[in-house]
């Protein structure tokens, strides 16, 4: 899990993906990383961006994980 020791050597507190594995989504939740889904289809970072910012992105959790694995 080298990408995920990266991010919390670096402090990230917050993934905007489309998509993460449940071995990663466990390891970044447990160290208490939100993660968030851009939306459907085609997301531009800034777009994904300023939708964090409304507060309009999905947060992905342990009631939704298996909408977002990628296996």
């Amino acid at each position: 899990m080298d990408v995920v020791n990266w991010l919390l050597e670096k402090g990230v507190d917050i993934v905007i993906t489309k998509h993460i594995g449940l071995k990663p989504f466990a390891l970044l939740s447990n160290e208490g990383v939100k993660i968030y889904y851009p939306g459907d289809g085609r997301v531009e970072i800034k777009d994904a961006l300023e939708a964090f910012k409304k507060g309009d992105l999905e947060e992905i959790n342990e009631k939704n994980i298996e909408k977002f694995v990628r296996h």
